[in-house]
């Protein structure tokens, strides 16, 4: 930071903060003190000024600059060009478009029947923008004082900082595409009320919202398509026309076409006027509805309210709260994000605030949906598991009866899933730190606890009872046993959106792996909509749990939101295994983002409607072993599953090249087969004649072991039919012979031979065990993979 007293230039956010940082470090507290305000009035005094700006300018013209910049500026990010420009910065923008919305939702302004708009200013305000996006994050990281003591101990200067940037950094840019399709789910149960209050139903009502979501992401392509047919048949017209002037013919043809030149209006409006956020000509949503999503203009009163942070980014967005406002021509949605994230509690607190005596019936309905929504959004990839719902137990620590909302129980897997149907964080970590912190622990601290609290029950003896609750008794319905199940994932659900606590959760310092091994995973309904898509098969969600649960464990790396793993799991899939790469190279934390963009890329345009969404690649060999095994549904067959699925692609490739080599050998001969040397081992036993020969597999696993010196081997044991067709298959695990075995000697003779059988310098990608906590891996630490040999030895080879 320059000290020239004649330099005329303020100082810069970065200066400001850096500058702070230096004064506290050099035990200045009191002029840091001053530099931090110095900070908050430059962004307070920027709000303000764009405040102004937008106050000066006519609504609908600047939605359509902000909105028209917006279209150029995602046009350049998907052609992988530079976005040089500030205004056609989506960023930027998106952070202009929310300010339009807070501002007309605060004051009056100006009058809307004059089309005013000042292109220079528009560009200043987009240009404010940035400069007070930019300036909050680095008034963010001056305010966080690293400190235990506090609401979570030593990490409360860690959390915090993270609630901070996460409240400022959620800016959305993410398809709209399944609006309709949530909320059609979510209102459902309230279907008479709805229709009672706004003579519209549930599925009437998604569907507007769909219509919102769709008039912004294709209205400027329907409008410009519009324009331009238009133009062909007026030209058309105009040319055959035998009117004695030009000036006539036109004044003829707009008698002639009065549709058409409505249309034209209205395609003219959608382009350059904010017409794609008038939500009174692109919805058919009823009025009543539309007024209980909207703010009047000058109506809300706390956001420009006089005080600390007075109209910035860390106070709440009246977006948050009502994501429409209303101009003299229609509601208008001026930033599409909200829509989704703040559209569903506005039209639960106008329901009740329109009909007072259903608030208990709503909840009780509500509640029975949202415990029962993973299983039923999932009830494809779950067909055939054991659902357990409102169960209860006595905890071993009170002895009081206690309730869990959702066991599912397939094969090996056991989920557990508590749900939280609380509101979400409505007050800015920086102006109402403990009630931002009151409303993550409601939606993930709380989840946590109870699903720590029934694990710990099943660990409490090597058998459990659970009860139903019926005309007050406590019935056994069931008894259960942990040691059973070889995967246990402890997830807790929100209704709300995740993704502004996505990325903070895990640092919260409760938030432990639970047994010290089962690491909980936070997610929302909205993103099971999402994964529902992307991972249709049994064998696909459960992989991409089981990644998920080991990603969730490790504390040092950071991804935005759900749609960050899924896109790392499709483009990576053990992204954990880089993850811990990365970590022992030295690296104290990591941050992951951008991998949204694989599902975000999806939902662009039509495609979603017509492809099916990107996932991993398999063989089609293999992709029908797969499914054999999730046909033939013996016991082990997901950890068999699991074990194919945690392969990289090289290795996918072998598989499918052995099993093309081999199969067509079985018309000579009953069996045949062929390892891998992955960790575990692989041995893929095929059999013909619909006959799965299991003894000759466990055999000759037993020999693989011993070939490899591995203490098991997966085993994969499928038949054929007469027709070629795989008719079963089933996994199971095969350890290694003790040496006491009468047959050890010949089983060692055997397995040299077989050396040759066994595909060699496969890599283990991914097969790892779940890594819990993350610590730094060191040269002489058992590597992360699970081989046992060290670190330095093994992954950590140069």
């Amino acid at each position: 930071m320059t000290d020239n007293p004649s330099s005329t230039e303020p100082p810069s956010p970065d200066e400001l903060w850096f500058k702070a940082l230096t004064l506290k470090n050099g035990g200045n507290a009191e002029e840091a003190r001053k530099v931090v305000e110095a900070l908050r009035q430059r962004i307070e005094n920027t709000a303000s000024q764009i405040k102004d700006l937008i106050l000066a300018q006519t609504p609908q013209s600047l939605l359509g600059f902000l909105w028209g910049g917006l279209l150029i500026g995602v046009i350049k990010q998907q052609k992988a060009e530079e976005v040089d420009r500030p205004e056609h910065n989506p960023e930027n923008l998106q952070v202009a478009l929310e300010y339009v919305h807070a501002v007309l939702s605060c004051f009056v302004g100006h009058p809307e029947g004059k089309n005013v708009l000042e292109e220079e200013a528009a560009k200043e305000i987009v240009r404010l923008s940035e400069d007070l996006r930019k300036s909050t994050m680095f008034y963010c990281m001056a305010t966080t004082e690293y400190r235990g003591g506090g609401e979570f101990g030593e990490e409360t200067g860690h959390v915090e900082f993270t609630a901070k940037t996460t409240w400022v950094l959620i800016r959305g840019h993410r398809y709209q595409v399944l609006e309709e399709e949530f909320f059609n789910y979510m209102l459902a149960p309230h279907n008479e009320a709805l229709l009672s209050v706004y003579g519209n139903g549930a599925a009437e009502i998604a569907s507007g919202v769909q219509d919102i979501a769709n008039s912004m992401r294709d209205g400027f392509e329907h409008a410009y398509k519009e324009l331009d047919r238009q133009r062909e048949i007026a030209c058309e017209q105009l040319l055959e026309s035998e009117a004695p002037s030009a000036e006539e013919a036109i004044e003829a043809y707009r008698k002639d076409n009065p549709e058409l030149m409505t249309k034209g209006y209205a395609a003219i409006q959608d382009l350059f006027f904010g017409g794609i956020c008038n939500l009174s000509k692109h919805t058919q949503l009823p009025e009543p509805l539309l007024q209980d999503l909207a703010y009047e203009r000058g109506t809300n009163t706390e956001f420009f309210e006089p005080g600390p942070l007075c109209g910035t980014l860390l106070r709440t967005l009246p977006a948050r709260i009502k994501p429409l406002v209303k101009l003299d021509d229609g509601y208008y949605a001026p930033d599409a994000q909200f829509i989704r994230d703040a559209a569903y509690r506005a039209i639960q607190r106008g329901l009740l605030a329109r009909m007072p005596g259903y608030k208990e019936e709503w909840n009780r309905r509500q509640k029975a949906l949202t415990e029962g929504a993973f299983a039923d959004i999932f009830r494809g990839q779950l067909s055939g598991a054991e659902i357990l719902t409102e169960v209860y137990y006595q905890d071993p620590t009170t002895g009081k009866w206690v309730e869990n909302d959702t066991l599912i129980l397939l094969d090996d897997v056991l989920l557990q899933v508590e749900v939280k149907a609380g509101l979400g964080a409505m007050h800015s970590p920086a102006t109402n730190f403990k009630n931002h912190v009151r409303a993550i622990q409601n939606l993930v601290v709380n989840a946590y606890r109870q699903t720590r609290r029934f694990l710990e029950y099943l660990n409490s003896a090597a058998e459990v009872p659970l009860f139903e609750l019926r005309n007050g008794e406590y019935i056994e319905v069931r008894r259960i046993r942990l040691s059973d199940y070889r995967f246990v994932v402890p997830i807790g659900l929100t209704v709300e959106s995740f993704s502004p606590f996505a990325a903070m959760c895990k640092v919260l310092p409760e938030v432990e792996p639970i047994l010290g091994k089962q690491p909980f995973i936070s997610m929302s309904i909205d993103d099971l909509f999402v994964l529902n898509r992307f991972l249709p098969t049994t064998g696909e969600l459960l992989h991409y749990l089981e990644v998920r649960q080991v990603v969730a464990g490790i504390k040092q790396v950071k991804l935005f939101d759900e749609f960050d793993h899924l896109g790392a799991y499709i483009q990576k899939n053990r992204f954990d295994f880089t993850i811990q790469e990365q970590l022992a190279e030295g690296m104290d934390g990591l941050t992951w983002d951008g991998f949204s963009a694989e599902v975000d890329r999806y939902f662009e345009g039509d495609r979603w409607q017509n492809e099916p969404p990107p996932s991993q690649p398999y063989p089609d060999e293999v992709k029908t072993l797969l499914a054999a095994l999730a046909e033939t549904r013996a016991p082990g067959w997901i950890k068999a599953d699991s074990s194919i699925r945690n392969l990289d692609m090289d290795t996918r490739e072998k598989i499918a090249e052995g099993i093309n080599t081999l199969a067509p050998t079985l018309r000579q001969h009953p069996h045949r087969y062929f390892a891998l040397d992955v960790d575990p081992a692989l041995l893929l036993y095929m059999c013909r004649d619909n006959q799965p020969d299991f003894n000759g597999g466990i055999r000759q696993a037993e020999i693989v072991s011993l070939s490899l010196n591995q203490p098991s081997v997966m085993v994969i044991c499928f038949s054929y039919r007469p027709d070629g067709e795989i008719n079963k298959a089933q996994g199971f695990t095969v350890k290694r012979p003790p040496m006491i075995r009468a047959d050890y000697t010949e089983l060692l003779a055997k397995a040299e031979s077989m050396k040759a059988r066994i595909v060699k310098n496969v890599p283990a990608s991914g097969i790892v065990k779940q890594a819990v906590g993350g610590k730094k891996i060191r040269p002489n630490d058992k590597c992360f993979c699970g081989s046992g040999r060290k670190y330095k030895k093994c992954h950590g080879r140069k």
